[in-house]
């Protein structure tokens, strides 16, 4: 049976950083051995770790007690639940306690182990190191098996393409419980030599902070979403090496503004969770993708099929190429992606492109629906407070197809995107739906913005080190604006419904947008930039009659 090493640094080498500390490969191995004792012998693990250190220690000590890594699609409690039974898992791997009806958990501290010097582990190449899954965005998550041997020629080939030298360090923001996330934050590190910075960051100010914490040469992991995020927030970064991005389309005015900034080229995955990285192109330099070595790429009946390298078996991809005589795809869309209109087809990718280049839009995205008697429609879901409708529409109809012009286009406070950048089928759904009851009901708006300092006395315990806003403190925030905008008391609104949809980091400004609907209820939107941070409604109590209480200002 051909084995493969866990990791290619030399001894003692630094393997993994964070907020200064650093873990030796000695000390690694010390920790990933210690906590494979712990470990079912046969049962699958779920790797929960958002800490990145301790994620790669998680994953090291699941390879070495020769059991599965479950990669979970989704972080909502109702998902990991369905994920723990349906696989069996026997336990969690957890940064703190999260309390899972279906399987313990083990909190990893990869800081614990005692330095073991036994020599780099080796492990069977065809041992199913993990079971990631696809992200949702057409339906249901789907599992897809991973043997160690493909994700090690793939890293490999990745090295290989983008000439990452040996002790550059890893800043990743995306979650390495997605496959892209997985190759290109952990797999490129242990078989390249890297160093794992332990942070997922989420804003632009995160993300330098993330860079700073390690030494040159760096490489960035990011979506095209976070890219465009920093550009607009003209922030200044560490030098960088190069960047990594994936998860949606690169557009190339934004490749070329973020190489023009960084002064390091930016260099696109087309990949798919079932086949891993595929090809890689510079997209401010060429439209063609260059597949990895090895790897080929034919046309299919439904799309592609992509066989040799790291895959192990030939896997049909439904995208829509144009393959040139080297070999190199230039994508023209995929079937979830095409709509077809007046005769004429177009990528909802390349829409959503257009939309976001015109200037005041901070997020948005066209969405595809049927109907019975006229087909095929478009709704343009739009994050744009200081722009007007007839400025919006104005403006695509300068950049786009007149039969692409959407037939509605709903202004929404965010989008719930996940942490790749993506809108899940449900969301765009949720969207429309939340925004459709909105509209029709809304009888005034208010909108105010909030900042909690660091220095806040409800942030400690939430949580040390990497502070929170606690979600009853953004309640509270959201009460005493419905105090300021009309008066209600806050002891008259009493919560209906509240969905907390990602963190809120102390001095970060959070936009609240409150909108008093006919009847006796407010609904409320929180956002920080384009990330919806909360939702939900108060009921006023006693409404129509309620007593109008002195203005409260917000905390």
């Amino acid at each position: 049976m051909s084995t493969l090493p866990l990791f290619t640094h030399g001894i003692d080498a630094v393997l993994a950083v964070h907020r200064g500390r650093a873990l030796t490969t000695l000390e690694f191995l010390g920790a990933a051995r210690a906590l494979a004792t712990r470990l079912p012998s046969s049962k699958p693990v779920l790797l929960l770790c958002e800490n990145r250190v301790a994620f790669a220690v998680g994953f090291a000590a699941t390879l070495l007690r020769g059991v599965t890594a479950m990669l979970p699609p989704s972080r909502a409690p109702h998902a990991l639940e369905k994920l723990a039974r349906s696989s069996g898992a026997a336990l969690a791997l957890v940064d703190a306690p999260v309390r899972l009806a279906a399987c313990e958990d083990i909190v990893v501290d990869p800081w614990c182990g005692a330095a073991s010097a036994k020599g780099v582990p080796r492990i069977p190449g065809n041992h199913v190191a993990a079971i990631v899954h696809t992200s949702g965005t057409t339906g249901d998550a789907q599992p897809h098996a991973k043997t160690w041997s493909s994700l090690v020629r793939g890293a490999r080939a990745l090295r290989e393409r983008i000439a990452f030298t040996s002790g550059a360090a890893i800043v990743g923001a995306v979650p390495a419980q997605h496959m892209w996330g997985l190759e290109a934050t952990i797999m490129l590190a242990l078989q390249g030599g890297g160093i794992v910075q332990g942070a997922t960051p989420l804003l632009p100010a995160d993300i330098v902070a993330a860079l700073e914490d390690v030494d040159a040469p760096r490489w960035l992991v990011a979506t095209p979403l976070h890219l465009r995020s920093c550009a607009k927030a003209d922030i200044r970064m560490p030098a960088l090496a190069g960047v990594l991005t994936a998860a949606s389309p690169l557009d190339r005015d934004l490749a070329v503004n973020v190489e023009a900034r960084l002064h390091a080229p930016v260099l696109e995955i087309y990949g798919s969770t079932e086949t891993g990285v595929i090809g890689t192109r510079r997209t401010a330099q060429r439209d063609a993708f260059v597949p990895l070595s090895g790897v080929t790429v034919n046309h299919g009946s439904d799309g592609i099929v992509v066989r040799g390298g790291h895959i192990d078996a030939p896997v049909l991809v439904r995208d829509h190429a144009i393959v040139d005589a080297n070999g190199s795809l230039t994508l023209t869309g995929r079937d979830a992606d095409l709509v077809k209109i007046g005769g004429k087809r177009a990528s909802l990718a390349m829409l959503d492109a257009v939309l976001l280049s015109i200037a005041g839009v901070v997020d948005g995205a066209f969405v595809a629906t049927s109907d019975a008697t006229a087909g095929q429609r478009l709704t343009a879901l739009v994050v744009a407070p200081s722009v007007s409708e007839a400025e919006l529409l104005a403006a695509l109809r300068a950049r786009i197809d007149p039969v692409f012009m959407p037939r509605r286009l709903r202004r929404v406070s965010a989008l719930a995107r996940n942490a790749l950048g993506k809108l899940s089928a449900a969301s765009v759904a949720e969207a429309l739906r939340d925004d459709a009851s909105q509209n029709a009901e809304v009888q005034d708006l208010h909108v105010c913005e909030a900042v909690v300092p660091a220095a806040h006395p409800a942030l400690p315990g939430h949580f040390p080190g990497r502070p929170i806003v606690p979600a009853a403190w953004i309640l509270t925030l959201v009460a005493a604006a419905c105090g300021s905008a009309w008066g209600y008391a806050s002891t008259s609104l009493q919560l209906q419904r509240a969905r907390f949809r990602a963190p809120l980091v102390p001095d970060a400004p959070i936009r609240m947008e409150l909108r008093r609907a006919a009847g006796a209820s407010i609904v409320f939107t929180c956002v920080h930039g384009a990330i919806r941070i909360a939702d939900g409604a108060f009921i006023v109590a006693g409404a129509g009659d309620v007593e109008r209480a002195p203005q409260e200002r917000l905390p």
